[in-house]
């Protein structure tokens, strides 16, 4: 533990920089969005948001059992099973995305007019492409390529935040759902090429119903903890309008980025 140890806190200093500065990007990219769409824009643009929130929280948290136990299956050895739990975690939770994105994209043809509409479907899209850089990004952790995933972190952070800056004045409040996908294909080529994870489609129900049991309170959590922290938009998307959740999202930010 003590040899490991230099490692695991040069690895997480890595990620914890390059978060922050992934996170400043996000911060500056938001303020110049919300100063080029005006607050019934950006608060169009947080309604988007809150689509990908609560669509992004779905899953059976086999993803989750997956990062936590591939460490130990690494230590001992065990190959196999490492493999196994990767192509299981990518087969079931790529899966139940995909029904996910269907369901949200035949909601947001139904119930939404077309400006909102066409948000919608490229939510749909984003919440497929986003699933998959972030299985590869947790594989990543779990196998410790903490080098690749820091670099991952903020060139995906620099090129969203220039795309969604230069697209604004062309695709409105599309510009960052649009770089947002254009940039997550691009991650997960990248990760692809330097993890070499290669996944397969793989079944077993069995296996399935086991990681089941420990995925779903994983899920469950983040459920409860997302929908209290996001319950203050969500009413006013649904009580007031648009430009009230505008200027409450971007006072609400500001606090974030002080605190």
């Amino acid at each position: 533990m003590t040899r490991a140890l230099p490692g695991i806190l040069k690895g997480g200093l890595q990620l914890s920089t390059a978060r922050a500065i992934a996170a400043a990007i996000q911060g500056l990219q938001t303020f110049i969005l919300a100063k080029l769409l005006g607050v019934t824009g950006f608060g169009t643009v947080n309604v988007f948001n809150l689509i990908s929130l609560y669509g992004g929280l779905t899953g059976f948290g086999i993803d989750t059992v997956a990062v936590r136990e591939i460490p130990g299956r690494a230590a001992a050895g065990d190959a196999e099973r490492q493999e196994l739990l990767k192509n299981l975690a990518f087969t079931y939770e790529i899966g139940l995305r995909i029904l996910v994105c269907a369901i949200v994209a035949a909601l947001g043809i139904v119930m939404f007019e077309e400006r909102i509409r066409i948000g919608v479907l490229l939510v749909a899209a984003n919440l497929l492409v986003d699933k998959v850089c972030l299985l590869y990004y947790g594989i990543g952790t779990a196998t410790k390529k903490f080098g690749v995933l820091s670099t991952g972190n903020v060139i995906g952070a620099l090129t969203a935040g220039l795309l969604t800056i230069l697209l604004v004045r062309v695709l409105d409040i599309y510009a960052q759902l649009a770089a947002l996908l254009g940039v997550q294909m691009l991650m997960t080529l990248f990760y692809e090429s330097r993890l070499k994870l290669s996944p397969r489609i793989h079944y077993d129900r069995r296996e399935f119903i086991a990681l089941l049991k420990m995925g779903i309170p994983f899920v469950a959590l983040s459920l409860i903890y997302y929908c209290w922290r996001a319950s203050d938009r969500m009413m006013i998307a649904v009580f007031m309008d648009v430009k009230m959740l505008g200027i409450y999202s971007f006072a609400a930010l500001a606090v974030q980025l002080v605190v």
